[in-house]
């Protein structure tokens, strides 16, 4: 919901190629998420990013990934893009991303509040023609009128 926090993790798996589309002819695009505490499968509070088939096409980008446990991304990675993402946590960031943004996003609250804090190095980390096609944060609020475009899921004011 729009202008409110959650409190549980948000974590993707991607099975490209379910109910009867071909994976060779998936396209799944991630675009400004903060994917926060994905951690080890099967614990109630936890999840992990996993891309279960290279045989799709990825486009990753303008997101904040922070995992309690190393990532888990197939080996060829997918076909496709992912840039000005950052990636924090427990395992390097995936080869597949060259120049990858490793740091710590510094939000507000872990626990409760995923806005970045000042001097996150994801504020204006963001690629401008991907925010044209998310055009508003979460909180509704447009992501090119603060000049710079964040990553993640909230556009902080200047």
């Amino acid at each position: 919901m729009p202008g409110k926090d959650t409190t549980g993790h948000s974590c993707l798996e991607i099975n490209a190629g379910l109910d009867g589309v071909p994976a060779s002819q998936s396209i799944v695009k991630v675009y400004h998420n903060t994917f926060y505490g994905c951690g080890q499968a099967g614990l109630p509070e936890s999840g992990v990013l996993s891309m279960s088939t290279a045989n799709f096409t990825l486009e990753l980008r303008n997101n904040i990934i922070v995992s309690t446990e190393p990532y888990s991304i197939n080996d060829p990675p997918p076909a496709g893009t992912s840039q000005h993402n950052l990636w924090f946590g427990r395992g390097a960031a995936p080869s597949f991303e060259p120049g990858a943004l490793t740091a710590d996003p510094g939000v507000i609250d872990a626990r409760s509040n995923f806005r970045l804090a000042p001097g996150s190095p994801a504020r204006g980390a963001g690629d401008v023609a991907t925010a044209a096609m998310c055009p508003l944060d979460l909180d509704g609020a447009p992501r090119a009128g603060a000049g710079a475009v964040d990553l993640g899921a909230y556009q902080s004011t200047p």
